[in-house]
């Protein structure tokens, strides 16, 4: 019985030690890892340029050669033989100005998805930093909602002991009874809140849902730390973006496209090589050339050219559309960026230190019975403001950098 007893003692002794050798921390290089492996979007771009390599040299206008065989004079009960057999092969060529053009545009557009894989390596990075980042958020949130539950709880505690004592009212005690259950009230939203930033990282790296555990942990990288950039570096660095790189790339595939299109103006090339038999064997060689005529070029070709001129139209538009977006996202995220980093500088100058204080100091003076309750509530709830405040400015300064990193050369935020 004694070793049996020993034997559980040793099961539920450990539970807690194997807890914690199956928790599993997340880091943002780990995330970032697993987001560039299983991400759908980034998987799709890459499939998309694997297409578009396999599609450059699909414009060189070959048709498939034709294998023709003739025969000229058909057996019967009166004729024995015939007059004429030809075999031979045909080829097919598009004019080579068409051919170069389409090549050209084929070429062209898979430069373009090269560099829409480099754009989408670039947003998907910036939205799994952004995703983690509003991971550390929520999770300070629900350790702050836990320090303002178990003050809540020791005030809850001082109540009643002074109730009993006779130096409260009920009134006050029932105050504090009723900040308690709010206050648990506040932590179940907060643990709400984490499990959702979770699960939208997840889902953003493209996580497997059986790989989505309650054990994994997230490394807490959330400082006040200032880079010290120039405005004017993100502006240059602008220029260089992919997704300008790629629209750019459209635009020349698009203007070639409509070159392709012109150039049905000139005539196709027909080639026909054949060896002839006249009924001694296949004596003779022949040939033919041809040459299609576009007769028809304004209305076979003429919506062609229509379609291929709108879609040249359309992404030198797309591309006045970004530089206006990228002007935007830059101007936006820059005031951001500025605001946040001279609200945490005032946070970590004076607030931060001046609340804790005021903290300690009320609620040792409602100890002492010399702050009544209803200033200490107002305390409590100024010092939770405080820190909830901090933190989310903390989360927005870390999010306008993020926004920014992609206009610079160096990285803002990493671990």
């Amino acid at each position: 019985m004694a070793l049996k007893m020993t034997v559980f003692l040793i099961i539920v002794l450990s539970l807690p030690l194997l807890a914690q050798k199956e928790t599993q921390l997340l880091k943002l290089n780990d995330v970032l890892e697993i987001a560039n492996k299983n991400n759908p979007a980034l998987k799709n771009a890459k499939l998309d340029l694997k297409k578009s390599k396999e599609m450059q040299w699909s414009g060189l206008g070959l048709d498939n050669p034709k294998l023709m065989f003739m025969q000229e004079g058909i057996e019967s009960s009166s004729y024995n033989g015939f007059a004429e057999r030809q075999i031979g092969i045909q080829q097919n060529i598009d004019f080579p100005l068409k051919s170069y053009f389409r090549t050209a545009s084929l070429i062209r557009a898979k430069k373009a998805s090269k560099a829409l894989v480099d754009y989408q390596q670039n947003k998907l990075r910036a939205n799994v930093k952004i995703a983690y980042t509003k991971v550390l958020y929520a999770k300070r949130l629900q350790k702050l909602q836990q320090k303002e539950l178990e003050i809540a709880d020791r005030l809850h505690r001082i109540s009643d002991s002074r109730f009993k004592s006779g130096d409260a009212s009920e009134l006050e005690f029932m105050r504090t009874e009723i900040r308690l259950s709010e206050s648990k009230n506040a932590l179940e939203e907060a643990a709400n809140i984490y499990h959702a930033t979770r699960y939208n990282l997840f889902e953003t790296i493209g996580l497997d849902a059986e790989e989505q555990r309650y054990s994994l942990e997230f490394y807490d990288t959330l400082l006040f730390k200032d880079p010290n950039f120039d405005e004017e570096d993100l502006f240059v660095n602008s220029m260089k973006q992919p997704i300008l790189i790629a629209v750019e790339h459209q635009i020349q595939s698009a203007k070639n496209k409509k070159y392709e299109v012109g150039s049905s103006f000139f005539p196709d090339i027909s080639l026909n090589l054949y060896k002839q038999d006249f009924g001694n064997g296949y004596d003779f060689v022949g040939f033919e050339a041809g040459f299609s005529i576009p007769l028809w070029f304004f209305s076979n070709q003429a919506v062609d050219l229509s379609s291929a001129k709108v879609r040249y139209a359309k992404a030198v538009n797309e591309k006045h559309k970004i530089n206006l977006q990228i002007k935007k996202e830059i101007e936006l995220a820059w005031h951001n960026y500025k605001k946040n980093q001279v609200i945490l500088t005032r946070y970590d100058s004076k607030i931060l230190d001046r609340v804790n204080q005021l903290m300690q100091a009320t609620v040792k003076g409602y100890e002492l019975g010399e702050i009544d309750l209803l200033n200490l509530l107002d305390t409590q709830r100024t010092f939770i403001n405080s820190r909830k405040n901090y933190f989310k400015v903390l989360r927005d300064y870390y999010i306008s950098l993020i926004e920014l990193e992609q206009f610079t050369d160096n990285e803002l935020v990493y671990n």
